[in-house]
């Protein structure tokens, strides 16, 4: 059992046997974002707008960059090369002419190859957590400590029906586009996306994701911002800079928190301050 677990139960569920909207349950009420002080995190606030980054720039290699089956024999290839390419027949028929069952993997990895290359392009994340009292996304994400965790709703309208779970493993899932099908092929390329090591659990992550591309910010409703925490470590001059912009943006649902060490666990306590 890890360190950090805050004691839940991980439920998995099918996606198939619950409408858009009971699906909407299972989002977090709120959601976390951990930043350090900086010009860049004073911009955030300054523009309601959160950056939005390309999964070539991510920090784990292994993020989005597990290997989808397009097909374990030339039958199932077939099949793949019509859904995948069937807006561009001339690409579909060199593919169909070509395909043998003499280089299953070499097929699979050159469909991967070409995957990874566009989606990189086109996808755009943001990164949330469910917990704001973890120490080690205060260490890692928020510059020690000295940095501040935002809150977020998340089933406001700029994250409701974005946000996806990350899942967590120890080997890559074989994901297959034939048990997707023809009307499900954006489904089955986000799956990249979904999966992380277990080394990573820690995080327990949530996604917001852009089909526009990454490498820029998209603003987020004033609303949804509903809290700010500061550090063990930020400093006073930075509290007092946050208060303030906070108010000058006209930020209207934002509660304060400061992040205190417990007494005798080794676990964080957040304590609501009153900054009027």
């Amino acid at each position: 059992m890890s360190k950090y677990n805050k004691g839940f139960e991980t439920v998995t569920i099918n996606v198939e046997d619950y409408t858009p909207e009971e699906l909407k349950e299972f989002i977090p009420q709120k959601v976390y974002k951990y930043f350090s002080v900086n010009k860049f995190f004073f911009k955030v606030l300054e523009t309601n707008a959160l950056w939005y980054s390309s999964p070539l720039d991510f920090n784990d290699p292994f993020d989005c960059s597990i290997k989808l089956n397009y097909g374990e024999n030339k039958e199932e290839l077939e099949d793949s090369t019509k859904i995948i390419f069937r807006d561009n027949p001339d690409i579909q028929k060199i593919i169909l002419e070509k395909l043998s069952d003499d280089d299953i993997n070499g097929w699979n990895f050159l469909f991967n190859q070409s995957i990874q290359m566009v989606w990189g392009e086109l996808l755009g994340v943001c990164c949330f957590t469910e917990f704001e009292d973890n120490p080690l996304m205060w260490a890692h994400y928020a510059n020690s400590h000295s940095g501040v965790c935002l809150e977020f709703n998340g089933r406001g309208p700029t994250l409701d029906e974005k946000l996806i779970p990350i899942m967590y493993e120890e080997e890559y899932p074989i994901i297959k586009l034939k048990d997707f099908g023809e009307n499900k092929l954006f489904d089955f390329y986000s799956q990249v996306a979904l999966y992380k090591s277990d080394d990573w659990q820690y995080e327990h992550e949530w996604r917001a994701c852009l089909t526009t591309g990454g490498r820029k910010s998209k603003e987020f409703d004033k609303s949804e911002l509903t809290g700010i925490i500061f550090g063990l470590k930020t400093t006073t001059r930075n509290v007092n800079k946050i208060i303030k912009l906070v108010k000058q943006y006209e930020y209207p649902n934002v509660v304060f928190y400061q992040a205190e060490l417990h007494p005798d666990k080794f676990e964080m306590v957040i304590k609501p301050i009153d900054v009027s």
